[in-house]
């Protein structure tokens, strides 16, 4: 019956839902590299069926063991501003339930290890002679990070309480508004696009004051890709010129990839329940504090300073991830997704 109910939840809700995807039309994915799945012969029933018995197992651990945390954290928050952000004792008891969190919903997804490094990099030709390592990120403003994978955040969130940013209806969600809330989550307003940018530059200000202000986490990209490159980083970090902390994210897997790319997140989740295993490399640069003597000696003609910043930035994480440089932007996603599922993405994005 438990076998059963499984095939059904990945037929409905993973297999049928991809049909779109996994019916390869060369013409077609071709022309978008950054995002077609390369990985789509494992998305079968031939794989995925034998694979899913222990599902809904997952799933029910997965919910069960969140609801208990976001009670907890809803007990934290007695006698607190509900509007504002954890600190003291209660941000150390934070950090732990949501470490305990993320850890669990990656072991579940089949994210067994993470291999987490810190290589010797050298700045000083790009910040001068007198540049010196370090990897604080108590007076960081952005944490800056390539994007291939829902389960992007959650690695984040193992190693620090990140800041992240979501449009501001997110406070008022059930369950998980609290929990933005409490963490730090900066809310924007959809319809306030001219006030988006002051606010983040403001926010990575105080950042760099406060060290008990985390970083934003920014994933430049602007969108997930499918883990073989490094697309177009879109300004909002680096436009404030403020630091910048990279991280190199590159996923391992000897099945399916838990890269997303264009797989809407219902499918992939329920992709990932039946994963056997993967591996993550997170490759931790050191903080990168812009000065004159940066701009001075790589700005090109015709750049603006922030643009000189961004290539800088882009150049180190895809090196460091071991991944292409690709001209292709979050836009030309966009426009895939409307090939593969016609009149579903006309009016909005994802």
């Amino acid at each position: 019956m438990n076998w059963a109910i499984n095939i059904g939840c990945v037929e409905f809700l993973c297999l049928r839902k991809m049909k779109p995807i996994t019916n390869v039309n060369e013409k077609r994915d071709s022309k978008y590299p950054a995002f077609r799945r390369k990985d789509v012969w494992w998305f079968s029933r031939r794989w995925l069926y034998p694979l899913c018995h222990l599902f809904l197992v997952k799933i029910i651990s997965i919910f069960a063991f969140d609801f208990l945390i976001v009670v907890l954290i809803r007990l934290l928050a007695i006698g607190t501003d509900k509007n504002k952000p954890f600190t003291g004792w209660r941000r150390w008891i934070l950090n732990w339930l949501t470490t305990m969190v993320c850890f669990q919903i990656l072991f579940l997804n089949g994210i067994y290890y993470i291999n987490r490094t810190r290589p010797e990099v050298c700045y000083k030709k790009f910040l001068g002679p007198d540049w010196k390592a370090d990897y604080d990120s108590h007076r960081t403003g952005t944490l800056v990070a390539n994007h291939s994978s829902i389960y992007d955040a959650l690695v984040h969130s193992l190693y620090q309480m990140p800041c992240f940013i979501a449009k501001a209806e997110v406070a008022n969600f059930p369950m998980i508004g609290t929990m933005a809330t409490v963490s730090g989550t900066m809310y924007i307003r959809r319809d306030a696009k001219n006030q988006i940018q002051d606010t983040i530059i403001e926010r990575q200000k105080l950042a760099e004051q406060d060290p008990n202000i985390d970083p934003l986490v920014i994933h430049a990209e602007g969108g997930t890709t499918n883990n073989t490159c490094v697309i177009k980083f879109k300004r909002g970090a680096f436009v404030g010129l403020r630091s910048i902390w990279p991280k190199a994210m590159k996923y391992n897997a000897p099945f399916w990839t838990p890269s997303s790319g264009v797989i809407d997140g219902l499918p992939h989740y329920v992709a990932g329940g039946a994963n056997p295993y993967s591996t993550l490399t997170m490759t931790e640069l050191p903080v990168f504090r812009p000065n004159e003597y940066f701009f001075a000696n790589h700005k090109q003609e015709g750049e603006e300073k922030w643009q000189t910043y961004e290539r800088v930035i882009r150049t180190l994480i895809a090196e460091h991830a071991g991944l292409p440089l690709s001209d292709e932007s979050i836009e030309d996603k966009f426009e895939y997704k409307k090939e593969l599922f016609p009149g579903k993405y006309d009016k909005k994005k994802n």
